[in-house]
């Protein structure tokens, strides 16, 4: 409101009739629905292209095992082929959908989330040793000069002569190992015979044309190449690595004794049934930020000007929906007519009945 400060007329003009409801744009939209894999927690994943939807989460469900709860790859394809440039996407699943697994030895892994996509899951270990290591003086029994310890680490396995040991300790260039070498490895040669070996591992993970791949991996907790922290950066798998102080290659320690390469499969992932799929497998949980579900996940996504649940009519679902664009107040809902309404008649009074304009 305008402020006087002197006396005098002033004229003010209002506008007299109501103001326009500005557009929505509908060049970002949101998608609640199954998909063949993808992650079922937390904020909606942002996809750029069909390509891009299909490498995060598969393609085309089938009408046989997902019947109409199969929508979402198909309406996510026509949103891109009609202009739209990017949305968000919520994937849900049955309630007794499965996680695929796998042991080997102290490694025990789990698809990075729920169908039987993981079952597809191949993980290869390959026994390496890449770096070297000279040892030029012998100080006692166990402690040497090395020329360089250059990429070696304390706990870290070392081979020589066939023999495993392990750095217990290292200052400068003296080496500590954990028992005495049963040869003598010192080599003062410039270009030396002798030489000590790292023990270490390539870690392979493949599935469906993806391909992930760890190299100089060990079984050193200390170290950067630690098995459990390098695969903490996988996109298909979650890993776990119970302890371990044998003096063994890790391929072995993984999969037996004397094995140096190998390949580890999952089993147990399922897609789910439908049977097991209500209104609230669609609504989500509100367990709070990175923890929301369904519907509830797009409440951490505040550019979705478009929200969809494909396929799915169920009362409830429709409602939530509704609710949640009305509450948000910065997007609106597209919904489905259940595909038993065939008259012209039937479908507008069910329009008029979830209009909330």
């Amino acid at each position: 409101m305008a402020e006087y400060f002197s006396p005098g007329v002033y004229v003010e003009e209002f506008e007299s009739s109501p103001r326009a409801i500005e557009g929505v744009g509908t060049s970002t939209g949101g998608f609640v629905g199954m998909t063949v894999k993808g992650p079922t927690i937390g904020a909606p994943s942002l996809v750029t292209s069909f390509a891009d939807f299909q490498r995060q989460f598969g393609g085309f469900l089938s009408e046989f095992t997902h019947g109409e709860y199969r929508y979402l790859a198909y309406s996510v394809e026509q949103f891109f082929i009609n202009g739209g440039t990017r949305c968000y996407i919520s994937r849900v699943v049955p309630e007794d959908a499965a996680i695929a697994t796998a042991k080997a030895g102290i490694l025990s892994m789990r698809a990075a989330n729920e169908g039987k996509w993981g079952n597809r899951i191949q993980v290869s270990l390959l026994s390496t040793n890449r770096r070297k290591m000279q040892l030029i003086k012998k100080e006692s029994d166990t402690v040497y000069t090395a020329k360089s310890v250059e990429g070696f680490r304390e706990g870290d396995l070392v081979e020589f002569a066939g023999e495993m040991n392990r750095i217990s300790a290292i200052f400068e260039n003296t080496v500590t190992f954990e028992k005495k070498f049963s040869a003598d490895p010192v080599d003062t040669a410039i270009v030396p015979k002798k030489v000590l070996y790292s023990v270490e591992m390539d870690v392979t993970i493949r599935c469906d044309g993806d391909a992930e791949t760890f190299s100089g991996v060990t079984l050193n907790p200390t170290s950067p190449a630690y098995l459990g922290r390098k695969l903490s950066g996988s996109r298909l798998v979650a890993a776990a690595v119970e302890p371990s102080d044998a003096l063994d290659n890790p391929v072995s320690v993984i999969l037996g004794k004397g094995v140096l390469s190998g390949t580890i499969s999952f089993t147990g992932g399922s897609d789910g049934t439908m049977e097991a799929v209500n209104a609230g497998v669609f609504i989500g949980e509100d367990n709070g930020p990175g923890q929301r579900t369904g519907i509830q996940a797009f409440l951490e996504n505040d550019v979705a000007s478009i929200i969809a649940v494909p396929g799915v009519t169920i009362p409830e679902v429709v409602v939530a929906l509704i609710s949640h664009c009305e509450n948000m107040k910065n997007r609106f809902a597209v919904l489905d007519i259940p595909q038993e309404l065939r008259k012209t008649n039937d479908i507008i009074e069910y329009r008029n009945m979830v209009d909330s304009t």
